[in-house]
């Protein structure tokens, strides 16, 4: 191999991902800082009023300290809430029984059956 003369400045692998690295890192940095920058203004997520909000922030304390909690019961009618639309897009689903299907199968005869059907056959 030739000696590469010493002007000439050589990257090596580690240098290249270091480099490369830090600009991905100060690019996504510059991005952040730019967004936050240019935000605007949010918006509270309720329209209650310091005061009204310090009195429901009280009245949950209290609740709690008397082990009297309505997170259950809010839990709950949620989840009672999606079930019956589960239940109600189900039932949109599935077609409706076909007249004379013999809806009771335990009362069908043993040669009703496919097996026996199969067993007859050979």
């Amino acid at each position: 191999m030739q000696d590469q003369p010493r002007d000439k400045k050589i990257v090596g692998r580690r240098q290249f991902l270091q480099t490369g690295i830090s600009g991905v890192v100060a690019g996504m940095a510059t991005q952040s800082l730019l967004n936050v920058a240019t935000a605007r203004s949010l918006n509270a997520q309720t329209d209650m009023s310091p005061d009204a909000a310090l009195r429901e922030l009280l009245a949950g304390n209290e609740r709690f300290a008397a082990n009297r909690l309505t997170s259950v019961e809010r839990d709950l009618s949620i989840l009672k809430e999606k079930t019956l639309d589960k239940r109600s897009r189900s039932r949109q689903s599935w077609p409706a029984p076909t007249p004379g299907f013999p809806l009771n199968l335990s009362s069908m005869r043993p040669s009703d059956t496919s097996l026996s059907h199969a067993s007859r056959a050979t």
